[in-house]
C-alpha cells in the first residue's frame, strides 16, 4: 500500500508539471483542446493527490499499535530518568562564598 501511495504522489507530480506547462502553451497558442488537456491534467493532481493521502492515512492508523508501544517505551525512558551531565557547573548554597559580580573580591 505504500507503494501506491508513493506512486500517486509521484504521478501526481508528473500530472502538475504536465498542467503547468500545458496551461502557460495554451495561454500563448489558445488551442482549446491544449486548454481542456491542461484544465484536465489539473483535476488529475487533485485526484491523485486525494487517494494518495487516504492511502497515507490508512497506512498511519494500521501503524498505530507500534506508535504507542514506542510512545509507551519513551515515556518509561523519560520518567526513569537519565543521568546525563551537560556541563553544569556545581557550586555550594553559601552566598558568603560566592562572587557577587565583581563587587567585592572572592576570598
Amino acid at each position: 500500500m505504500d507503494v501506491f501511495g508513493s506512486f500517486g504522489l509521484i504521478l501526481a507530480f508528473v500530472c502538475a508539471l504536465y498542467a503547468f506547462g500545458g496551461g502557460i502553451a495554451a495561454i500563448i497558442t489558445r488551442h482549446p483542446l491544449l486548454i481542456k488537456s491542461a484544465r484536465q491534467s489539473g483535476m488529475a493532481t487533485c485526484g491523485l493527490i486525494f487517494v494518495s493521502s487516504l492511502s497515507l492515512v490508512y497506512l498511519l492508523g494500521r501503524s498505530r499499535p507500534a506508535a504507542d508501544a514506542t510512545r509507551e517505551e519513551v515515556g518509561r525512558w523519560l520518567l526513569e530518568g537519565l543521568d546525563i551531565s551537560v556541563g553544569h557547573r556545581r557550586c555550594s548554597c553559601d552566598p558568603s562564598t560566592q562572587n557577587d559580580a565583581g563587587g567585592t573580591p572572592a576570598p
